[in-house]
């Protein structure tokens, strides 16, 4: 099974990281997570499968719910989203692969755990927030903001809600509701998202 890392994701903590190691240990957390679920998984055994010792796993994450989000949740970003000019489309090929993150083995397996640890860990809470969720926010907004300057989008509209719009819609179809989104449905949600905007 291949990997792809986004390093820039996160904020790199204490001496350097050695990218060949973490990717041996978001394997490791992949295979264990879809062989026995997230509930069974523990930093012992990831680190037995990288061939590392746990102190190696805690320098990086500080806990196995750190560590299976971003091996599970870190694939996509700004970067995803193409610069064509045409900006319908560009959402649209930034959403398949939102779509295409949740529906995979991995993330259907982590979810109901990292949802868990989400409420009862404020810690992890702060870190999603801070360290993952919110340098990808601004990394689309900016994008937005482009789009906005070519008058692909009104002056003062709201980047920020048009992401929550897009993302919220794939993340309640994928974890609330547990239903797949097609290729034509997430077409029609970026032209009625964008549709509001621009009535705005």
């Amino acid at each position: 099974m291949s990997y792809r890392i986004n390093m820039p994701i996160k904020k790199n903590q204490g001496r350097p990281r050695d990218p060949q190691t973490e990717a041996r240990i978001l394997q490791a957390a992949i295979d264990l997570l879809l062989d026995g679920g997230y509930a069974a998984l523990s930093i012992e055994a990831i680190a037995r499968r990288a061939g590392v010792g746990k102190t190696t796993i805690y320098r990086r994450w500080r806990s196995k719910a750190e560590l299976v989000y971003e091996a599970t949740f870190t694939q996509v970003d700004e970067r995803c989203m193409p610069d064509s000019g045409d900006l319908m489309a560009d959402l649209e090929t930034l959403i398949l692969a939102l779509v295409d993150e949740f529906g995979s083995p991995r993330a259907i397996a982590a979810t109901p755990g990292i949802l868990a640890d989400f409420g009862s860990d404020p810690a992890f809470r702060d870190t999603l927030r801070d360290q993952f969720l919110a340098p990808i926010a601004e990394g689309l907004e900016a994008r937005l903001k482009q789009a906005e300057l070519r008058g692909q989008l009104p002056p003062g509209a709201t980047g920020r809600l048009i992401i929550h719009a897009l993302g919220g819609t794939v993340f309640y179809r994928y974890v609330v509701l547990g239903l797949p989104m097609r290729p034509d449905e997430v077409r029609g949600l970026v032209q009625l998202v964008l549709r509001g905007a621009l009535a705005t």
